[in-house]
């Protein structure tokens, strides 16, 4: 069995499938343009790092049609704002989440997507043609990263000096 998305009217009625796909498809967020981010491992042959079990990010309408890739790389504890940009923390290898003051090539860092502007699409166009940028450089997992109310910083946890606390960015 797989996991699809379906979308049904706040009002009820008959549930619509929006995915289609073997494998499972998670839904993150719901942006303002009615496009639905989620995750799911279709890309098999482009995993990141040969690590299985990756799932990349993908869009697809409200109202249905192809999903979209926004970006092969494995991506996880995602956080949206209102202008489309989504906070994330990268995926390079397997390493057990309770480890503490872990540092090696696999810990994880938080990135920032900002889409591009598609003229043709609503104000922000999930295309995957946007800009990466890597907002943290600490040797150790920085993780769970969460846009603050106004969506212009975020917060998230760090072992810089310690296990696991709070910071703000």
């Amino acid at each position: 069995k797989s996991k699809d998305i379906y979308i049904v009217s706040a009002e009820g009625g008959t549930p619509e499938r929006l995915t289609t796909h073997t494998g499972n498809e998670t839904p993150l967020t719901v942006l303002q343009d009615g496009n639905i981010l989620f995750t799911a491992n279709i890309q098999q042959d482009a995993q990141y790092g040969d690590f299985p079990g990756n799932a990349q990010l993908y869009s697809v309408s409200s109202k249905g049609g192809r999903i979209k890739p926004v970006t092969s790389l494995p991506v996880s504890n995602i956080s949206v704002n209102s202008d489309g940009k989504i906070l994330y923390e990268d995926y390079k290898g397997y390493e057990d989440p309770w480890r503490k003051h872990h540092t090696s090539s696999v810990t994880h860092d938080i990135w920032i997507y900002k889409p591009s502007e598609d003229k043709l699409a609503a104000p922000i166009s999930i295309n995957g043609n946007g800009e990466f940028t890597k907002l943290t450089t600490f040797k150790g997992e920085d993780r769970n990263p969460v846009f603050t109310a106004d969506g212009d910083s975020f917060y998230y946890l760090s072992e810089q000096d310690g296990t696991f606390n709070i910071y703000f960015s």
